[in-house]
């Protein structure tokens, strides 16, 4: 009885973590610029952000400190801001609050991302 119930008080933790962060802090709303011109795009349906909330949590940390060049996107995602690096079968993100570490995406993340951010792709 006693290791069920830790069962549960840890499940229920594990629930409530999960809740609160909100895959870092995107909700709502999420705006991208190009860093080379005027073009962006908000988003705003659910199944946008949900694409954007995947390819941000299933990014991998490279290990090191980073030295990269100018960002291709600035991304808006609530309280989060992000630089994002994007071509066609790759890219890595960067969250301004932590600027010497950067993040892979999936080749399916980079993919999504893409085909959401092509009006702006197609303007640079």
């Amino acid at each position: 009885m006693a290791k069920l119930l830790k069962a549960v008080i840890c499940f229920l933790a594990v629930l409530g973590l999960l809740s609160c962060s909100n895959a870092n802090g995107v909700s709502g709303e999420i705006t991208v610029r190009t860093l080379n011109g005027d073009e962006k795009i908000v988003l705003t349906d659910k199944t946008s952000i949900q694409t954007v909330k995947q390819a941000i949590m299933s990014a991998e940390r490279v290990p090191g400190i980073v030295d990269v060049t100018f960002a291709d996107f600035r991304m808006i995602a609530g309280e989060e801001t992000y630089d994002l690096w994007l071509r066609e079968d790759s890219g890595s993100i960067m969250n301004l609050k932590d600027t010497h570490t950067i993040y892979t995406l999936t080749a399916k993340s980079a993919k999504e991302l893409n085909e959401l951010l092509e009006p702006i792709i197609d303007k640079q």
